[in-house]
């Protein structure tokens, strides 16, 4: 597995375009410790790589096309074009195993640039990467794909820099305003906010589900509307929607694991009810699955 450094790419303020067995990695630094990252994956097969940030920058990611199977300290998730994510986690390795076709556009911003550009908003997120680790899945936005789209061609048009620096600051406006909408003072809004993050605690450890008065708790709601505003807003109950990330997360972790050790990583001791929750969700056995990629 390669393992690579993000000052490997951002030393220079010049687009630096870098190849490591098939990634191309199009970094640009538009100011101190504001960075565009363009990633693309050249292979024709999946390619799994290691990603350390020794800069500890907030990054901003958009996924455009493909898919990561992505790892950080114990939780395992899949990048994908349909979500937004944001991260903060300064020295932590990061491993992925990108698709031939995985592309993303991100930026790379230091907290401190960060709070000189959102001035009273940065507070949101000052709070949330205070113990040194923070990760938020969104889903993605129209407006947040448009300014990912007009921010490539930017860079593939061989825009200038001020016209570069418009359009990362419009995809990064976007972005903020997907992540803590500035109407976010209503009550409306703020149960939203606390069902957002109800939903990322659910799904931080996929071999453990918190019950429901802990997720209640955590996050300050009652049971009752914990419960309501999960089907309302995620389709789903807390609990169903639980156990289908955590048979998405088994059938990736079968491409490259064994029933048995899928079965131990998402917290089930028997692995006949792991094969039986599997079968339910998708119609088919595990071993099936894991014999198909053998």
């Amino acid at each position: 597995m390669d393992e690579l450094k993000l000052s490997d790419f951002v030393e220079r303020r010049s687009a630096v375009s870098s190849k490591f067995d098939g990634l191309q990695a199009n970094m640009m630094q538009l100011a101190p410790g504001f960075t565009l990252s363009l990633f693309r994956m050249k292979e024709t097969q999946h390619k799994d790589l290691c990603f350390s940030d020794d800069y500890g920058f907030i990054s901003f990611s958009c996924p455009m096309e493909g898919v990561s199977d992505v790892q950080i300290r114990q939780r395992m998730f899949q990048a994908t074009a349909r979500n937004l994510y944001v991260g903060y986690a300064p020295s932590e390795k990061v491993r992925f195993g990108c698709s031939a076709d995985y592309r993303s556009v991100g930026l790379l911003i230091k907290p401190e640039t960060l709070s000189a550009l959102l001035g009273a908003r940065f507070e949101h997120i000052d709070q949330a990467i205070r113990d040194g680790y923070y990760l938020q899945t969104l889903p993605r936005s129209f407006e947040v794909l448009k300014a990912a789209k007009t921010l490539s061609h930017r860079v593939s048009s061989g825009a200038s820099t001020l016209l570069t620096e418009a359009a990362a600051l419009e995809y990064l406006a976007q972005f903020i305003e997907q992540l803590w909408p500035a109407s976010a003072t209503t009550a409306g809004n703020r149960q939203q906010k606390r069902l957002i993050n109800a939903k990322e605690r659910l799904l931080q450890d996929l071999s453990k589900a918190p019950t429901i008065p802990e997720l209640a708790r955590e996050v300050g709601m009652n049971q009752f509307d914990l419960k309501k505003g999960f089907r309302e807003q995620f389709g789903s109950s807390v609990y169903a929607l639980f156990q289908k990330e955590r048979m998405e997360l088994g059938r990736t972790l079968l491409q490259r694991q064994s029933v048995t050790d899928t079965a131990r990583h998402l917290g089930y001791r028997n692995t006949s009810h792991f094969s039986s929750a599997f079968r339910k969700q998708f119609g088919v056995l595990p071993s099936e699955v894991r014999k198909h990629n053998l």
